[in-house]
């Protein structure tokens, strides 16, 4: 980890990545100077990675909005309901704070990733095939090629997958965020 504003690296302790940023952390002490540079600024949503509640959930940070204190499910909840026309890119604040390699990704529709992989904070065995199948058949492997070096998938854990993609906007998908697929 590199600090990008006083360039201490490997700190220890928390520290914010921004969810707009292609790459770019800052520690503890950059961030409350809110530093910036040529491509980010302070109005950037900044996740706070390294920390959790008492009840050891994760607090998140809306990436449309910069609201802060978000639990997994008020989060989805509020994308969904006010942030419905939003069409920037950003990183996901759940993947960003559990600090996957994942995190590093940019989503032109973060609604569709809340639902289809952070659902009640588990990917159900029922819906990992679906979800495979879905990522050979739309995921842009160049894309990966560009951000990896060589399009791979990343490890799958116990009850939750964790990979490199980007969903497309351009899919039929339900009321719910579910792709059709045929069968």
């Amino acid at each position: 980890m590199l600090c990008r504003g006083c360039s201490k690296q490997y700190f220890s302790g928390y520290h914010f990545t921004c969810l707009i940023c292609l790459d770019y952390s800052l520690c503890g002490d950059c961030h409350f100077k809110k530093h910036i540079s040529n491509f980010h600024t302070n109005s950037h949503s900044m996740q706070c990675v390294g920390v959790e509640t008492d009840d050891e959930q994760l607090s998140l940070t809306c990436p449309f909005c910069s609201e802060r204190g978000f639990y997994l499910d008020n989060l989805a909840s509020h994308v969904h309901i006010d942030h419905t026309e939003e069409t920037a890119e950003v990183k996901c604040p759940v993947c960003v704070a559990q600090g996957n390699s994942v995190g590093l990704l940019k989503y032109e529709d973060l609604r569709l990733h809340l639902s289809y992989l952070h659902e009640f904070g588990t990917l159900t065995t029922q819906r990992q095939s679906m979800v495979i199948e879905y990522i050979n058949q739309y995921v842009n492997m160049s894309t990966l090629a560009g951000i990896y070096g060589s399009p791979i998938l990343r490890g799958v854990g116990y009850d939750f997958l964790m990979f490199p993609y980007q969903f497309s906007g351009n899919l039929l998908y339900d009321e719910y965020g579910y792709i059709y697929t045929e069968g």
